[in-house]
């Protein structure tokens, strides 16, 4: 699918081609945990942001095997072992429930909050999270974004976040506020259910 560049007050959005321009809709709660600033950021560093206000709807479970860290603040790389994605969208005022799951079990985190934009097939969720990794409890923002293809796979999966506050052994993980941008690498996460 072709895109369009679109560029706003805070960085470059990629909308796919035949969308509004004008719809740069993000739901007004996203705004109460992250700044603007954060997002262009996180654009800036490769991950695509997908604004409006017509995101797909959004509903699953996602394997994610590929996944590798393409940036992070204190220069930690590699690869994230295989992980799921449960995506819960209600269908309704832009609200959807997230979790990660590891598939050994050493890790998971689900949505406090969590809200939706985007528009036809691409989507953006920007969540406050709980989760356990290990012996670490820890709060996260975290922002996903990705697109579906006509079979209902996740194409284009990013995955940016940092800590709010951590509890336990948390060597780890990234210090708190430091981002970390993860994408699956093969540009695929088959639908499992």
């Amino acid at each position: 699918m072709r895109r369009l560049l679109y560029i706003v007050a805070f960085g470059f959005w990629w909308l796919p081609s035949g969308c509004t321009p004008d719809d740069v809709f993000v739901p007004p709660p996203v705004y109460s945990f992250i700044s603007d600033s954060d997002l262009a950021e996180i654009n800036d560093r490769g991950m695509p942001i997908y604004v409006g206000s017509t995101p797909p709807y959004s509903m699953g479970r996602f394997a994610l095997d590929s996944l590798e860290i393409t940036f992070d603040a204190a220069g930690n790389t590699g690869t994230i072992g295989p992980h799921e994605t449960t995506i819960d969208d209600d269908g309704y005022d832009f609200n959807v429930t997230i979790c990660e799951y590891a598939n050994d079990s050493s890790s998971s985190a689900c949505s406090v909050k969590a809200y939706i934009s985007g528009q036809v097939d691409c989507f953006t969720i920007y969540s406050t999270n709980a989760g356990r990794s290990g012996r670490c409890e820890h709060e996260d923002i975290a922002i996903y974004s990705g697109c579906f293809d006509a079979e209902g796979h996740m194409t284009n999966f990013h995955k940016a976040f940092f800590s709010t506050s951590h509890a336990g052994d948390c060597a780890g993980r990234p210090a708190i506020g430091y981002l970390q941008i993860q994408a699956e690498m093969d540009g695929f996460s088959e639908w499992i259910e």
